[in-house]
């Protein structure tokens, strides 16, 4: 449980620091033992700094039963995850800043 707390606000402190915003996503990851493990990614908007973006919001839920991961392979599925979610915003980033230039040399 220590190492999923630390790796948890490893994540918070790395999404923080990402100009990216993340929208939901849930992730489903299941290993040889059959341990799930599920991501889910999020943003809290705050009314008074409208358009700004906010802080996001990681949740890491893993089973209490089954056997548990070693160190490395937790550490790599919880990297590959975060990876995976932010290669996806970026190209939606990419989309938005596309749409938003066309817009503007209207």
């Amino acid at each position: 449980m220590l190492i999923v707390s630390l790796m948890t606000k490893m994540l918070k402190v790395l999404l923080a620091l990402s100009i990216i915003s993340f929208t939901i996503i849930t992730i489903k990851v299941t290993d040889g033992f059959h341990i799930d493990k599920h991501v889910r990614h999020s943003v809290e908007y705050d009314p008074e700094e409208e358009g700004n973006e906010s802080s996001e919001v990681v949740e890491l839920q893993y089973p209490s039963r089954g056997r548990s991961l070693g160190l490395f392979n937790l550490l790599t599925e919880i990297l590959e995850t975060v990876q995976l979610a932010a290669k996806a915003d970026l190209r939606r980033a990419r989309r938005r800043q596309k749409m938003r230039l066309a817009y503007e040399h209207r």
